[in-house]
């Protein structure tokens, strides 16, 4: 298999995972407006979600200062350093009350892609990735949105 079919293949599958992950917030965001019993329930469920996918966000940071080899040590360090505040940041937006946490969690979401777009190169990340990024950033800006109004 050439380099070309793998990395049209791992495109191919980040996009299966990737939308296969936004059922977990289309299901948290939609239950209390289904059944008002699952408010509770789902809003704590969304917080770990919303904080574990903050948190893979900014792993990302790593994997990328870690297999990219011609990156200058001050671009390393600041993918390193940049690769903790996803989750550093979520974690805090946990604490904050709902529904507003929501608010928080999409501020977090939107300020990583902009570091995103800052840090990383075309060549890191394709027009494709970021494509699919910005696809899954709104639509989970989007559920979370409806969590935030579902429990107001």
């Amino acid at each position: 298999m050439n380099a070309v079919v793998a990395s049209t293949q791992t495109l191919r599958n980040t996009a299966v995972l990737g939308y296969g992950g936004l059922i977990p917030f289309v299901v948290l965001a939609l239950a209390p407006l289904i059944e008002a019993r699952w408010t509770v329930l789902a809003g704590h469920a969304l917080t770990v979600y919303t904080v574990a996918v903050l948190s893979f966000i900014g792993a990302m940071a790593w994997g990328v200062a870690l297999v990219c080899p011609n990156l200058t040590p001050a671009h390393r360090r600041g993918l390193l350093l940049w690769g903790v505040a996803p989750s550093l940041l979520a974690s805090l937006a946990a604490l904050a009350p709902l529904p507003d946490r929501y608010l928080l969690f999409v501020a977090t979401l939107w300020l990583a892609w902009w570091a995103e777009t800052r840090l990383y190169s075309t060549s890191v990340l394709t027009p494709r990735w970021r494509k699919l990024r910005l696809r899954l950033s709104t639509a989970v800006t989007l559920c979370l949105a409806i969590a935030w109004y579902g429990q107001t």
